[in-house]
């Protein structure tokens, strides 16, 4: 099944930014999923069983760092653009 996941990471730290990006970093170098880049939040797109799996080893790492807030969400309607692109 094919998903969408809107993501906006809040790191509770004065380094919020550093924290950011690294977070968006690590989801950006796996090549089976598309990653776009926003101003508030990152989305990414692909298969179900890969994302959750992505999502739960990167977001163990960033929360391992840092206290933070994650806001997600899910969905499995709007995916006409899940293709898998080089990013």
């Amino acid at each position: 099944m094919l998903i969408s996941i809107e993501i906006s990471l809040y790191p509770l730290q004065d380094n919020h930014i550093e924290i950011i990006d690294e977070f968006i970093q690590s989801l950006s170098i796996y090549q089976d999923i598309k990653c776009e880049v926003g101003q508030m939040s990152t989305i990414i797109s692909g298969d179900a069983e890969i994302i959750f799996r992505i999502l739960k080893e990167e977001t163990t790492k960033i929360f391992e760092k840092s206290s933070s807030v994650l806001n997600v969400k899910i969905s499995n309607c709007c995916c006409e653009n899940c293709l898998i692109e080089n990013h």
